[in-house]
């Protein structure tokens, strides 16, 4: 076999784990809604906005068949949802930061690529005009391959609840090939919902141009853009949960058609992946061939959202490497010259 993941164990299926599975499924139903209006505000800053991209994975595990499990070794409730935050954000963390490893080579790239553009710009050094645009060209086109990877991988590691997961690189990239189509829905999709949060983070710049902020104080103007971005992060806390969702169902699609075993491979854990390679014909392969371009086109155009929300609105840093639908939606973006006092 290919790979094999841990299989339950006895103690998995002990009456006490079931009992606690009935409770917490019991629960939901006001745990959903505290959760919604909570990863609203959570959006606002990087640290909280971990315990969203958490709360997204267990349910991804959850339409994979798999519930999480948390440490309940202690009566002080207190103490026992520390020890969830304490979960959830290393659990956050760790997705967040296997996506951003993968990408860094290709956002990176972005980041210099405008600096060139505009080093040319204003120093007219226009015999390296062409630095610029290329590099910028290819690093889009590297992205655009990378995030081939991302989708399933991170499912993957949804699935297994192993950050290390994430770079089965000899599994997942059987999955991206039988992924076909399927894959390239899946992009179109992240385009999709993507694209009113990024014209939610543009739209500040038309606002000023037409003088709808003039008369504001410095206090009063910063206070707006929290509120503004606030209220942007109710679009975009669904579209990226439900993105994540619809990755997670091709995911879980090419499992059980990949795999060998007896029963539901999302009892618990995969179980095992079948290393037979299904056999395809040259018009078969075409296709497939044929899918992986078109998804990879589709996620370079999620690069060239990031490259447009940036010239309308520039966020350092954090605007070049955090997709807020790809990565993680973090959805405050304030100039450092709004943040002084």
């Amino acid at each position: 076999m290919l790979t094999t993941i841990e299989q339950p164990t006895s103690k998995q299926s002990t009456p006490a784990v079931a009992t606690d599975r009935a409770r917490r499924s019991r629960a939901k139903w006001w745990t959903r809604p505290v959760k919604v209006v909570l990863g609203v505000f959570c959006c606002q800053h990087p640290l909280t906005a971990l315990l969203v991209v958490a709360w997204t994975q267990q349910s991804m595990a959850r339409l994979l068949g798999k519930l999480p499990t948390y440490a309940n070794d202690s009566s002080n409730w207190l103490l026992r949802m520390l020890r969830r935050v304490w979960h959830d954000l290393r659990q956050g963390f760790a997705v967040v930061a296997n996506v951003l490893a993968l990408t860094l080579p290709a956002t990176a790239l972005w980041y210099l690529a405008w600096l060139l553009g505009w080093n040319v710009s204003f120093f007219k050094g226009y015999e390296q005009s062409h630095l610029g645009a290329s590099i910028g060209l290819a690093s889009i086109a590297l992205f655009g391959v990378l995030m081939l990877y991302v989708p399933i991988a991170v499912c993957h590691q949804a699935a297994t609840g192993r950050w290390k997961a994430f770079w089965d690189v000899s599994l997942l990239r059987r999955l991206v090939w039988r992924a076909g189509w399927r894959h390239a829905i899946v992009a179109s999709l992240f385009l999709l919902l993507a694209s009113p949060v990024i014209v939610g983070r543009i739209a500040p710049y038309f606002f000023n141009q037409a003088g709808s902020l003039d008369g504001l104080s410095h206090a009063e103007l910063a206070e707006a853009a929290r509120q503004y971005f606030l209220a942007l992060s109710i679009i975009a806390l669904p579209a990226y949960w439900l993105a994540w969702r619809l990755a997670a169902s091709v995911y879980r699609k090419q499992i059980l058609a990949s795999t060998d075993t007896i029963g539901s491979p999302f009892d618990d854990r995969l179980v095992a992946i079948s290393p037979a390679k299904p056999q395809r014909s040259w018009i078969g392969t075409l296709s497939t061939a044929a899918a992986l371009a078109v998804a990879s086109g589709v996620w370079m155009l999620a690069a060239v959202q990031i490259f447009v929300a940036q010239f309308f609105n520039y966020v350092p840093g954090q605007g070049w490497l955090i997709h807020p639908v790809i990565v993680m939606p973090w959805l405050r973006y304030l100039p450092p010259w709004l943040l002084e006092n």
